[in-house]
């Protein structure tokens, strides 16, 4: 697949991404490959390679070798850009919605409500923190005024707090799905739990 030109005369394989690194403090025990998970499973809009290498912190090469994975197994698909010949990545929405309660599903109830309680709490003190009540409140607040290190922690404190809404949302649902399965006698399937296994550790 092609990827957006860079207008250097570079291979763009070559070289480190391009610009500012959006993340700088990713945990070292992080693989490049979960890096380009995390980012491309938040993708709001179709981005290209280059764009998710950036916030990934890997190269461009990396970035599409995982990313066109991600494509193959379905979680992924791809758009061209009008106007270019940028290959566009974006999230199979409902793949991935699916995928993620089923996931979420195989917990326990308790445990659910747990972690749904830790969410509520770790919002709350964003909340309490910043003296905002929205992830986009929060990025109303990063200005010039700030400097450059608490810009970009405001930016992935807000990014943080988007996939935890969005894991609350995604909780919500799995209970209620764990509800309909216990009453019509229903089991998770073991053979999908196998291949899903086998997917992680490929």
């Amino acid at each position: 697949m092609t990827d957006e030109p860079t207008g250097t005369g570079e291979n763009p394989d070559d070289r480190q991404p391009l610009g500012e690194a959006w993340e700088t403090d990713w945990p070292e025990e992080m693989e490049s490959r979960e890096r380009v998970e995390s980012v491309a499973e938040t993708l709001r809009q179709p981005r290209s390679a280059q764009w998710v290498a950036q916030r990934a912190n890997v190269a461009p090469k990396t970035a599409r070798k995982y990313l066109s994975q991600f494509v193959e197994s379905g979680v992924l698909t791809t758009e061209q850009s009008s106007g270019s010949r940028a290959t566009l990545y974006k999230p199979d929405p409902e793949r991935k919605m699916l995928d993620h309660v089923l996931e979420l599903a195989e917990r326990s109830t308790a445990e659910l409500t747990t972690l749904r309680t830790e969410i509520a709490d770790e919002i709350e003190a964003w909340q309490t923190e910043f003296d905002v009540d929205s992830p986009t409140e929060l990025r109303l607040t990063i200005d010039e005024s700030l400097t450059a290190a608490e810009r970009r922690r405001r930016e992935r404190v807000a990014h943080r707090w988007e996939s935890r809404e969005h894991l609350r949302s995604s909780i919500d649902v799995a209970v209620t799905f764990q509800r309909h399965r216990d009453r019509f006698g229903l089991s998770p399937d073991a053979d999908r739990l196998d291949s899903r296994a086998a997917d992680a550790n490929q």
